[in-house]
């Protein structure tokens, strides 16, 4: 392959990491072309991105709430998933907040220690865990439940009753889609 054939940022590497790289960046620019129905396309258009941006923007919003209770954003992100599932594994939970097992270990030490949850020997698996919302704790998670209905509140002013409704019913069925195994 002639040198000329390679993007500049890839002529200072080895031959092996020449080809390697080539290839991804030939990968992601078909990626970009083929799936790319609009001639135009606007990356703050796209759907990943904007639900990307919802989301981070939900998350600063509610942890400038929440910041008064002296949650931080990741005790607070295990709390509202913990009494989702409550009686999840450690290592559902942590797929799920998209941590490491080890950095949940550590997270849900503080929060057990602070008394806002609890890890319950699991009665088919002696070896694991379930993890609950502590009594204690049910109190701030209402606080919180609170907090994240201001929140919600603010991200959805201004759309009529029927405008959330299909908002909803279009997310839960992106989701639908992204949950299912076949592809």
């Amino acid at each position: 392959m002639p040198l000329a054939a390679f993007p500049v940022g890839y002529r200072n590497t080895t031959a092996k990491n020449k080809r390697v790289a080539y290839y991804k960046h030939c990968l992601q620019y078909n990626f970009l072309v083929q799936t790319t129905p609009m001639k135009n396309y606007n990356p703050k258009e796209s759907i990943a991105f904007l639900i990307y941006d919802i989301s981070r923007l939900l998350r600063k919003d509610f942890d400038s709430r929440v910041q008064p209770l002296g949650l931080t954003q990741a005790q607070w992100r295990a709390i509202a998933h913990i009494a989702r599932m409550e009686g999840c594994s450690q290592a559902t939970l942590a797929d799920v907040l998209e941590i490491k097992p080890i950095t949940l270990c550590r997270l849900l030490d503080k929060l057990e220690n602070a008394n806002l949850v609890e890890r319950r020997p699991n009665p088919q698996d002696r070896r694991a865990v379930q993890i609950y919302i502590s009594e204690q704790a049910r109190p701030r998670l209402d606080q919180m439940k609170e907090l994240a209905l201001q929140t919600r509140n603010r991200a959805i002013h201004g759309l009529s009753e029927e405008e959330q409704k299909q908002l909803t019913t279009t997310l839960l069925k992106v989701k639908k889609n992204l949950s299912q195994d076949n592809h």
